[in-house]
C-alpha cells in the first residue's frame, strides 16, 4: 500500500466518526477551496489536495444518505503541461556589387557611353537610341543596316522624311554588342579638328556647313560624364542649301587632361526647333 493509500484510508476511518453539523459540508468546501489554492504544484501539494477531495467527497456521502458503510473510490488524476519551443531562425544574404568593366577601346566610341553597363544587340535599335536621346531628334526615321563587313556598317538616319539624311557608322566593338563610332551629314562638313586629333583650350573650329539662317551648334561632350555638354557655342555657314566658310573657337575648363570627348555638330530646324542633322568628331582633350 502506497502512502497516499495509506492517507486515504485514515482519512476515511476519521471521517466515518464524524456526525457534522447541517452547515458543515458548505464551511469544508470553503475551506478546501481556501487550502487548495494556498497548495504549491509539487508532488505532495497535489496528493493533499486529492485527499481533500475525498474528505469532501465522504462527507457529502454522510449528510446526503446518512450511510456511515459506503465507500468512495477517487481516482488520481494528473495533469502534464507541455510547453513548445519555437526557434525563430533569421537568414541575411549578402549582395555583392561587382564593377562594371568595359573592352572597348574608348577612343572610338560616340554612343553608348562605353563606361556604362548600355549595350545594344541590334544596330537599328541602337541608332534609334542615338537618334532620339543623343541627338535630339523628336521622330527620327531609321533606315537598314547597310554593312561594310561582317563587324560595321553604315545606318541612314532621316528627321522627317523629306529631310536631309545623316550617315551614321556602326560598329561591332564588343561579341554581340553595337556602338556608334561617328556620324555626318552633306550639310556639315568640319575641317579642323579631325576626328582623333589632341585638341587644347580653346578648340579652333573651321569647315563648311549649310544650316537654317547658317548657324550650327557645336557642343563638347566627354567620356564618362553626365550626357550635358561641357562647353558651347555656334559657328556661321550659309543658310541658302550651298555650302560655306566656318570659323569660331569653343573654349572648356574642368576637363581632366587626356579625357576622350566628342564635338557635336547640330543644325536645328523644324517647327519644334529639334536638331534634323548632325556630325561628330572624337577629340583628346589636354
Amino acid at each position: 500500500m502506497t502512502i497516499d493509500d495509506r492517507l486515504r484510508a485514515a482519512l476515511v476511518r476519521r471521517a466515518e466518526r464524524v456526525h457534522p453539523a447541517p452547515d458543515a459540508r458548505r464551511r469544508l468546501e470553503e475551506t478546501i477551496m481556501q487550502d487548495a489554492q494556498r497548495q504549491d504544484r509539487s508532488r505532495w501539494g497535489l496528493a493533499l489536495a486529492g485527499v481533500a477531495a475525498v474528505v469532501a467527497a465522504v462527507v457529502g456521502v454522510v449528510v446526503l444518505t446518512g450511510d456511515d458503510d459506503e465507500r468512495v473510490d477517487v481516482a488520481d488524476t494528473t495533469t502534464t503541461e507541455s510547453t513548445a519551443t519555437t526557434e525563430a531562425t533569421t537568414t541575411t544574404e549578402a549582395t555583392t556589387t561587382t564593377a562594371f568593366a568595359p573592352t572597348v577601346e574608348t577612343d572610338q566610341v560616340v554612343f553608348p557611353d562605353p563606361t556604362t553597363a548600355r549595350r545594344f544587340e541590334d544596330p537599328v535599335a541602337l541608332v534609334h537610341a542615338f537618334a532620339r536621346d543623343w541627338v535630339g531628334m523628336t521622330s527620327p526615321l531609321v533606315g537598314e543596316l547597310m554593312a561594310g563587313d561582317a563587324r560595321s556598317g553604315e545606318i541612314e538616319l532621316r528627321a522627317f522624311a523629306q529631310g536631309a539624311p545623316t550617315i551614321v557608322l556602326v560598329r561591332q566593338l564588343e561579341d554581340d554588342s553595337w556602338f556608334v563610332i561617328g556620324a555626318t551629314t552633306e550639310s556639315i562638313q568640319p575641317a579642323s579638328p579631325g576626328d582623333g586629333a589632341e585638341v587644347t583650350s580653346p578648340i579652333e573650329l573651321t569647315g563648311q556647313a549649310y544650316a537654317f539662317e547658317g548657324t550650327v551648334q557645336v557642343q563638347l561632350l566627354v567620356d564618362g560624364g553626365d550626357g550635358e555638354p561641357v562647353a558651347e557655342t555656334f559657328v556661321t555657314g550659309r543658310g541658302d542649301g550651298v555650302l560655306g566658310d566656318y570659323a569660331g573657337e569653343l573654349a572648356y575648363d574642368g576637363v581632366t587632361p587626356g579625357t576622350w570627348g566628342t564635338l557635336r555638330y547640330l543644325s536645328e530646324g523644324g517647327e519644334d526647333g529639334a536638331p534634323i542633322q548632325v556630325a561628330v568628331t572624337r577629340v583628346r582633350l589636354g
